[in-house]
């Protein structure tokens, strides 16, 4: 047990908006598309913690990294330290402004902002070929989030 006593806690609330269609894939697929978006409770998409943590901690390079995010040292398994970083997944924001978190009553999102939610639209898509040409059997589809959706996260670091 560590004798570290934090005397800081720092937390970021974090805004993003899709500047273009986004695709946050779920990894599943269904009849209409090759690759689903990940959904929350509510149905609406989010963006997973780990996605965003991944992504950040390739952004700042490894030796940063092993500073934010941890490590273990291979060689000496007690060498190293865990990760002085929290992510949380980034939730959408509805109409009002607010983000939605936990499971929330259904009849809030009658309008036709929410509605545009249900089906997202499908980007079909074709696998290029070193030639440049499509490659048999290359056709794909994939589901997007509008442009414009807003997603709100929280970064926090002791």
């Amino acid at each position: 047990m560590s004798d570290t006593k934090y005397t800081h806690r720092y937390l970021a609330r974090i805004v993003i908006e899709a500047i273009t269609p986004l695709s946050i894939g779920s990894g599943q697929k269904d009849v209409i598309s090759d690759a689903m978006v990940v959904l929350d409770i509510n149905g609406f998409p989010y963006i997973p913690g780990t996605s965003l943590a991944g992504v950040i901690r390739h952004a700042i390079g490894e030796n940063d990294a092993k500073e934010f995010f941890g490590y273990q040292d291979q060689k000496e398994p007690s060498k190293g330290h865990g990760s002085d970083i929290i992510f949380t997944s980034a939730q959408m924001i509805g109409e009002d402004g607010k983000v939605i978190d936990g499971l929330a009553d259904r009849k809030k999102f009658n309008s036709t902002f929410y509605k545009h939610f249900e089906k997202l639209p499908v980007r079909q898509h074709v696998k290029i070929s070193e030639k440049g040409t499509s490659e048999e059997r290359g056709k794909f589809d994939e589901q997007v989030v509008f442009k414009g959706t807003r997603f709100c996260f929280e970064i926090e670091m002791v």
